[in-house]
């Protein structure tokens, strides 16, 4: 995978072309490497872009319009849609800079029909970091689309996610939205909710897009902020995994083929001809 850095004072991000990816996201203090995310394995991505649509579209089938869409199960032994294109498709290195690299992507339409094209900037301000995608619909009519980001913590034994959220999505074994539901009490993250026992792929809805993710036997943390267009917050904490994903994204498992008016809050949008969507995901860490 083509592979470059930025860098800003002792803070270093490693980029990759293939999938827009970050491959790596470290401060070096005092000789010491402080990795803000990790690889779930072997060349795997730290964290990458979930575009146009996030998450699993059953069957990879769905209907809009005069549309029929059917995806191919494009992550196996996943035997659904899962995550959109741009994590597995080459990005266009458009600017370059010590600090900041900006790529994108486009589509022309083929199996997913719509025409569009993506933008990410990628840019560090000493040790935090700026993820922003803008999704430009380039085709002739109103095109279904999500947006979002796929990083990696590392899951150690205190660590802590704590975030606004108002709610949760009621999700099937498949991993598809099937209702909404209040937030119960052992899923709260008002005040920080240790993950490392816990076995988690839950949707969080109504995020007021600020997070933390606290590493106490570390005394680091990073504090998130979202803007744009993601109103959700997944947490994936697999039982046997060292990871923990913290992901805002903006339509929910599946939504594509959901009855936007059978839910209180939105399950996908739609982005008009010539318009343009943005996502923007900002990691500020902090060590003592």
């Amino acid at each position: 995978m083509p592979e470059f850095s930025i860098e800003s004072g002792d803070t270093e991000v490693l980029i990759g072309t293939h999938g827009g990816a970050v491959g790596r996201y470290v401060t070096l203090v005092s000789g010491e490497a402080h990795h803000w995310l990790v690889r779930p394995a072997a060349g795997e991505a730290a964290s990458f872009p979930l575009v146009p649509f996030c998450s699993r579209i059953r069957g990879g089938r769905f209907s809009f319009g005069k549309h029929r869409v059917k995806l191919p199960a494009n992550n196996p032994p996943e035997v659904h849609a899962i995550h959109g294109h741009g994590f597995q498709c080459e990005w266009e290195v458009v600017e370059r800079a010590s600090h900041r690299a900006v790529l994108r992507y486009r589509h022309g339409g083929s199996t997913w029909p719509w025409a569009y094209e993506v933008q990410q900037t990628l840019e560090l301000n000493g040790r935090d970091l700026s993820l922003s995608l803008e999704l430009l619909n380039r085709s002739d009519e109103p095109m279904p689309y999500g947006l979002g980001f796929h990083p990696h913590f590392a899951k150690t034994g205190a660590m802590t996610i704590e975030a606004g959220v108002q709610g949760i999505w009621l999700l099937d074994e498949q991993i598809m939205t099937i209702g909404e539901m209040q937030l119960p009490d052992e899923l709260s993250l008002s005040s920080g909710l240790r993950v490392a026992d816990m076995t988690l792929d839950h949707v969080f809805q109504g995020w007021n897009g600020s997070a933390v993710v606290c590493w106490p036997e570390r005394q680091s943390e990073i504090r998130i902020t979202g803007r744009g267009c993601a109103s959700n917050l997944v947490i994936y904490a697999p039982a046997d995994g060292h990871f923990v994903c913290v992901e805002p994204i903006s339509n929910v498992p599946d939504g594509f083929n959901l009855p936007p008016a059978a839910f209180k809050a939105p399950v996908f949008a739609l982005l008009a001809p010539g318009a343009v969507a943005t996502n923007t995901f900002v990691l500020q860490p902090r060590l003592p």
